[in-house]
């Protein structure tokens, strides 16, 4: 199992300079996939994500895809918590 994301397109098909027209996924997608709980913390999230050089995270349940933690989901949390701060302090 594994993920496509712009970033292998543009590393593995542009770069090389293939048709990626004619490619198959399998042929350039990220593998194995990098999954993680439900239950696991944000700040442990994020640390897999900077230790393996993702922006995406599979959420992973019983073997089902429940969700993707992105690095644009952790952008708006801390524009919400930054939000709220500044909303307390009135």
């Amino acid at each position: 199992v594994g993920i496509l994301t712009e970033r292998d397109i543009l590393t593995k098909a542009i770069a090389c300079d293939l048709d990626i027209c004619k490619l198959k996924v399998k042929e350039i997608m990220s593998s194995p996939l990098i999954v993680v709980k439900p239950d696991i913390t944000v700040e442990d999230a994020i640390k897999v994500m900077a230790a393996k050089g993702i922006r995406r995270l599979p959420v992973e349940e019983e073997g089902e895809i429940i969700g993707i933690f992105t690095a644009a989901d952790l952008v708006r949390l801390v524009a919400m918590a930054k939000q709220k701060l500044e909303e307390m302090k009135g």
